[in-house]
């Protein structure tokens, strides 16, 4: 049976245009036409080196951006257990739908298309937005990392909704925290988590190692088996001061353990507390859809609200940007926008 040897046309299942192999290289021609695919394998045979900007095959469709995508991110965010909760249906529904798209056909009417089609699925805006977005960062990485070059079709996204109060009140977290008291390891994660503003992960990461009561501080910054501070990771964490009321609670469910996990279940690690948050939630008669992350929205908003500096408060709770937090959190503060009122106020 004869081969073919060096770069050729061939046919890929499931797909329009027809590709040029080359070894392990797969390149699309764009074209299902063979006269003009040949063409486009004489146009690369002669100039040789400039696939070589590409590392290994080229990517063509929406599908494989977001394949490469996942490989690169999925790793990450399951130690987070962020893949398992927010991305792995979001990934599989955007492969379903729009998978098969070749990148070459794409224009900015991609993203009026995608709207259109969702809204009439009866998806709100948010969560368009969210798929939307993640198509266009998966198409974006893959540019970047040089598995394509088709850049990104500049649509729009969809407007941000309107912010939900997503915060609890300070006499709504005193009550969660009562509601709690009887659940051994939600009670300290409600403490923990409604005067650090720590995030979720972290709370449940933390070890009894990383708290000093002797200088009364919360070290959140992850550890890998050995008790080093791992490197390479991208958000900030904080060293939290301990006030009395969280000394106190914590002095009070240490025991005897003097390693492992600071909020256990039967004596091991929690993976979530979604279940108990959500009937300590209802216990104290909280109606709004408020999840554990809220707990670090509420902690950034009480410390707005009293007027605390942004530098100090991005310390705090283990935020890399004071801009950003003034940003989203600015209109809480009773300084927000007082110069201008002195300004008008003639």
């Amino acid at each position: 049976m004869g081969y073919s040897t060096g770069a050729y046309v061939v046919e890929v299942a499931g797909r329009q245009s027809l590709y040029i192999q080359d070894g392990s290289k797969r390149i699309s021609t764009r074209t299902n036409d063979r006269a003009a695919a040949h063409r486009a394998l004489q146009a690369y045979l002669k100039e040789g080196e400039v696939t070589g900007k590409l590392m290994g095959a080229e990517l063509a469709t929406l599908g494989e951006c977001l394949e490469h995508y996942r490989s690169r991110r999925q790793p990450k965010l399951e130690r987070s257990g962020t893949w398992q909760k927010k991305y792995k249906y979001l990934h599989a529904r955007l492969l379903a739908r729009v998978g098969e798209r070749e990148l070459a056909g794409l224009t900015y009417e991609f993203g009026e298309e995608y709207l259109a089609s969702r809204i009439a699925d009866g998806v709100q805006a948010e969560t368009i937005r969210q798929e939307m977005q993640y198509l266009r960062t998966a198409w974006r990485t893959a540019h970047k990392d040089r598995k394509t070059t088709i850049e990104p079709a500049a649509y729009d996204l969809p407007a941000t909704p309107a912010r939900r109060e997503d915060y609890f009140r300070k006499v709504e977290a005193e009550a969660m925290i009562w509601a709690a008291r009887g659940e051994g390891h939600l009670w300290p994660f409600l403490q923990i988590g409604f005067r650090t503003g720590a995030r979720p992960g972290s709370i449940l990461a933390l070890t009894w190692e990383r708290v000093d009561f002797e200088k009364r501080l919360v070290d959140f910054r992850p550890r890998d088996p050995e008790g080093r501070i791992k490197p390479g990771d991208t958000k900030k964490y904080a060293i939290c001061p301990m006030g009395t009321k969280l000394h106190d609670a914590l002095r009070a469910v240490k025991g005897r353990y003097q390693t492992g996990p600071v909020v256990r279940y039967r004596g091991g690690p929690v993976a979530d507390v979604d279940k108990a948050f959500k009937t300590a939630r209802e216990a104290a008669g909280i109606k709004r859809h408020l999840t554990p992350h809220a707990m670090r929205h509420s902690v950034i908003t009480w410390l707005a609200q009293e007027g605390r500096p942004f530098f100090e408060i991005a310390g705090f709770v283990g935020h890399t940007s004071p801009s950003m937090l003034e940003k989203v959190y600015g209109h809480h503060s009773p300084e927000h926008l007082k110069g201008a009122v002195g300004v008008v106020d003639f």
